[in-house]
């Protein structure tokens, strides 16, 4: 009887696990730090050329220019490497990569300047470095979603949401604000929806721009603007922008 009970203590342990969802469910620790695993940080370089007037000679005087700005992605497919580098699909806000091309005559405060070189980038969590060449852009609405591919493993692929989080629900978003490194997590809750967008009591500023938001871990949206009218309020792009653009991306 003995040597039975001892036989039964494990299957019966098993069968616990086996049947008991709790078991297996994910700590919030755990969805926090794939989620964070699955953020990139997406910097934009831009070189150029001004044109000026010599005030002395009256001859044109070519000045080198630049410009750049940082925003935040989120890896939701990749390839498996079988058959070359493993390469990694990123959703972003449609302005982060929205960019002058090379060539691009554009008007700057002091003259046109034309554009020589754009360089697209994705940083790791891990810190590696790739470049990101834009697939599919949107517009700078509730459409604001693009999406670009980076020429390295970038990271988890993250899990896109089937429905979008209830009024209250508490979301976390990831980014890389003012452009900080690696990327941060904030929270706040579903506190409605306006002019298109779905709102969150969570803080947005200058390099959030695109960064996921996430509900039981999986991505809801992406974080666009804060809201002008109210403070504390962000603008995230409906999940079904973002459905849509990863539909539309080959």
């Amino acid at each position: 009887m003995r040597k039975l009970a001892l036989f039964l203590t494990p299957l019966f342990l098993l069968a616990v696990g086996c049947c008991n969802p709790r078991a297996y469910l994910k700590s919030e620790r755990d969805l926090i730090t794939e989620e964070l695993d699955s953020t990139v940080q997406i910097a934009v370089e831009i070189a150029g050329t001004l044109k000026v007037k010599d005030p002395e000679t009256g001859e044109d005087v070519e000045i080198p220019v630049s410009a750049g700005w940082v925003g935040s992605g989120v890896v939701y497919s990749k390839t498996l490497g079988l058959t070359g580098p493993v390469k990694s699909k990123i959703l972003t806000a449609n302005h982060v990569l929205e960019a002058p091309a090379p060539g691009d005559v554009i008007q700057g405060p002091l003259g046109p300047v034309t554009i020589d070189a754009v360089l697209m980038t994705v940083r790791t969590r891990s810190g590696n470095t790739c470049e990101l060449t834009p697939l599919v852009l949107g517009v700078s609405n509730q459409e604001d979603v693009a999406t670009g591919e980076a020429d390295c493993d970038a990271g988890r692929v993250a899990e896109i949401a089937s429905s979008v989080p209830a009024v209250g629900d508490r979301v976390i978003v990831t980014g890389h604000p003012q452009g900080v490194f690696p990327a941060i997590i904030t929270e706040g809750f579903v506190s409605g929806w306006m002019n298109g967008y779905l709102m969150i009591s969570a803080g947005a500023y200058g390099g959030n721009s695109g960064g996921p938001v996430w509900h039981d871990g999986k991505v809801v949206g992406l974080l666009v603007r804060g809201s002008v009218k109210y403070h504390h309020i962000s603008l995230v792009v409906p999940l079904q922008a973002v459905l849509d653009r990863i539909e539309q991306t080959p």
